[in-house]
């Protein structure tokens, strides 16, 4: 628990990060304490509790991305990419991006000044950087398979596929309270 800023600037999980305004993800896997692969490279990242070659959940708000001069070749943290849409939104542009080589698009909220300056646009190129110091890192939630059954006839055929899928999905027992005394 803290106040909204801090929920806000440090989401605690992935699951928070998720509904406390407006967030990007990127998935990674971690290759050393603050670096992370994906399809369109390396991000750097300040978090440090992460274990190479773990899946991780990388997150950024589209405020922390940072539009660079396109031919800037001394950044090296600089992401090429095409503006796909640019909303109007008064003092900003939420701008959607589409990097060079990654699988998604991302959101940026860019101020009208600096969109003018770089003249970014609907269909336009762009470059932009992530600072590794407002990129969050979390390991990466996978789903988890469980199937529940009461141990009817009928729900042999479904236990027996799924043993042929993954041996290690757990199967939860429902005691319906129809049971006869054998079963349970």
């Amino acid at each position: 628990i803290g106040s909204p800023e801090d929920i806000y600037a440090a989401p605690a999980s992935e699951f928070v990060a998720q509904f406390i305004g407006t967030m990007n993800f990127v998935n990674v896997v971690v290759a050393s304490a603050n670096q992370g692969t994906h399809q369109g490279g390396v991000l750097e990242f300040s978090q440090n509790s992460l274990r190479p070659r773990e899946s991780a959940r990388l997150a950024f708000r589209p405020e922390d991305v940072e539009i660079l001069e396109k031919s800037d070749e001394h950044n090296r943290d600089k992401v090429l990419g095409k503006v796909v849409s640019a909303e109007y939104l008064g003092a900003f542009l939420r701008v959607t991006i589409a990097p060079e080589g990654w699988e998604s698009t991302l959101l940026a909220d860019i101020s009208t000044d600096i969109a003018a300056r770089f003249v970014v646009e609907a269909g336009g190129d762009v470059a932009f950087r992530l600072p590794p110091e407002k990129i969050l890192a979390y390991q990466a939630e996978g789903k988890k398979l469980f199937t529940s059954s009461s141990f009817q006839s009928h729900s042999i055929v479904l236990l027996h596929i799924l043993s042929r899928i993954d041996k290690n999905i757990p199967v939860y027992f429902i005691n319906t309270g129809y049971h006869f005394p054998e079963t349970i």
